[in-house]
């Protein structure tokens, strides 16, 4: 048998082990080991980087340069020498991925948003090997965002999308229709087994009958905008005071953090909200958790959205990114517009009166989930585009 093709992974992450982390872990563990040698590049040591150590995979620590961090907003008002600064930078960083690419004769280089591209594409070019963009979740195309996406589109090989509908929701028109035979789309995948997902009754037996417990994951910060929900609670409590809200994930924004505590103490909504912080029993609070709600601004297709489909919850989500092609309004789930704290209210109302759609959605979202969302299927068509591009 040949030895496994060496294929560089870049892995944008070097802080929580939340949903991209998470991902990205699992499309290593899945990879064909027989035809796929991982080498995996992260900034810096990190929740990720020892779980790939755990199981003996490849990763190399190159640091990165803050200088070089595409979003955050000093870069929009760099000085002229600071982007001479950054451009070197941006040529020495791609210089240290070509030597490790050399080192391990890798025949493709994988990176997940632009910001992997940018840091990797002069990289793949220099070396000859194709260039794989993995979308997952991207600013919309605007400014020097649109620029970069330019470069990325330019110099990829590949873009894999969550959705179908990234490439309109993501870049400009003219781009997304000039390089539309660069796109491809691979759903992510669930582990099933990680989430409990017995049987629809088993889970609904294991429902509260007298509260509704609503639960929403995510890194506490605008971007996931947890203060709409409170919102839209805030105005539910006095008429339906068994409502419970459970908020899960890691506080990335201290400043929001605090604005959403605030809002909690002065609405008085203490007894009805409780803020968990990142927990790994997830899978254990859907099963007890009665609808689930995502109200982020910005997504690719969250996972957290494919979990709770799993554990046959009903979902009230915000239309973003990749969202609308998880879930089908008012089959698998519920689409509302950003902000849009009058419907998710109404909604929120809807799904604590009438039980029997809960459970009649949830059914539904289960049954998509296992149709659409299985990590075989994934791994498959990963495995297949990565055998395609190596010629193996």
């Amino acid at each position: 048998m040949a030895n496994p093709i060496p294929v560089l992974f870049y892995a944008p992450y070097s802080q929580n082990f939340t949903g991209g982390p998470r991902e990205f872990l699992k499309l290593i563990e899945h990879l064909d080991k027989n035809k796929f040698d991982p080498i995996c590049i992260i900034h810096k040591s990190c929740p990720l980087s020892e779980a790939l150590s755990k199981q003996n995979l490849k990763t190399i620590i190159v640091p990165f340069p803050q200088i070089l961090d595409v979003y955050n907003e000093r870069i929009f008002s760099y000085s002229p020498i600071e982007k001479l600064r950054s451009g070197k930078a941006l040529l020495d960083y791609n210089k240290r991925i070509k030597e490790i690419g050399r080192q391990y004769q890798v025949q493709a280089i994988w990176g997940r948003n632009v910001k992997s591209i940018l840091l990797t594409g002069i990289a793949a070019h220099q070396l000859g090997v194709p260039l794989i963009w993995d979308i997952g979740m991207e600013k919309e195309s605007r400014g020097l965002v649109r620029f970069f996406h330019w470069l990325g589109l330019i110099g990829s090989t590949v873009v894999v999308t969550q959705a179908s509908s990234q490439p309109r929701s993501i870049f400009d028109p003219v781009a997304a229709r000039l390089f539309k035979t660069k796109f491809i789309t691979i759903p992510p995948g669930t582990s099933a087994e990680k989430v409990i997902s017995s049987s629809s009754s088993e889970i609904q037996s294991k429902r509260s009958s007298d509260r509704l417990i609503i639960l929403t994951v995510g890194s506490i910060n605008p971007r996931k905008n947890q203060l709409m929900l409170l919102r839209a609670i805030y105005s539910l409590i006095q008429t339906y005071p068994q409502l419970q809200v459970k908020i899960v994930g890691p506080v990335t924004d201290e400043a929001y953090f605090a604005t959403c505590q605030k809002f909690v103490d002065t609405k008085g909504l203490k007894a009805h909200v409780t803020f968990l912080g990142w927990c790994d029993q997830v899978a254990q609070l859907m099963s007890e958790s009665d609808l689930f709600v995502l109200c982020s601004n910005n997504e690719g297709v969250p996972g957290v959205i494919r979990e709770a489909m799993y554990a046959s919850l009903p979902i009230i989500a915000t239309a973003v990114g990749g969202v609308p092609d998880t879930i089908k309004h008012g089959k698998t789930g519920f689409l509302i517009e950003k902000e849009d704290v009058d419907s998710l209210q109404k909604l929120i109302e809807y799904c604590l009166i009438h039980p029997h759609i809960r459970e009649s959605v949830g059914k539904q979202a289960f049954e998509a989930a296992e149709q659409n969302f299985s990590v075989t299927e994934w791994s498959f068509k990963y495995n297949n585009l990565l055998s395609q591009l190596c010629h193996v």
